[in-house]
């Protein structure tokens, strides 16, 4: 559906006053967010002020997400910025891998999360749980990424566990990504 009476403009550059290309940050300005907001702030004393204020640095709100404006007034979200894996000047969609694990017939659900390394800066590091009673080896996920994606693409570590959920069905990143350090 478009989002009607919703502007979106570059995250670094809410001054200009234009639509922005693909592949760029996504901020928001709507009457409708800034009232919510207000009323927030007057009822629930803020956790972290610094972080709330820049995320509506300018009057707008800072999503933190990638996406494409298209011209029908669609936005596709792509990723996070935050979750966007950088590996030898490559950027990486952590959504895009993880579609292709997920379509693996052994898999039934999977996270994937930056892992630091010396020589790319970061590689991808796949967190997989494999469905009941399902079979299937690093070496497996690994070849159906390369089948499906661009080499650089694929993870360099796959691990099998369960994933670390919030009450509301998220996979928690931020405790994989911990976890990544230590793989």
């Amino acid at each position: 559906m478009p989002l009607r009476r919703l502007r979106s403009w570059h995250l670094h550059d809410a001054r200009r006053r234009g639509p922005r290309d693909a592949r760029e940050h996504v901020s928001f300005s709507a009457l409708l967010i800034r009232e919510a907001v207000r009323l927030i702030h007057r009822q629930v004393p803020l956790k972290n002020a610094h972080a709330t204020k820049e995320a509506f640095e300018n009057g707008w709100f800072h999503s933190g997400d990638l996406g494409v404006l298209h011209e029908d007034g669609y936005i596709e979200l792509r990723d996070r910025s935050k979750d966007i894996i950088i590996s030898g000047g490559e950027n990486i969609s952590t959504i895009e891998v993880e579609g292709v694990i997920i379509d693996h017939p052994a898999v039934a659900n999977a996270a994937v999360v930056a892992k630091p390394d010396e020589k790319w800066g970061e590689t991808p590091c796949a967190f997989v749980m494999l469905k009941p009673g399902a079979v299937a080896t690093a070496e497996e996920i690994v070849a159906h990424c390369r089948a499906n994606l661009a080499s650089y693409k694929c993870p360099r570590y796959v691990v099998f566990r369960d994933l670390p959920m919030t009450s509301t069905g998220k996979v928690q990143k931020y405790v994989l990504r911990e976890w990544a350090k230590a793989v």
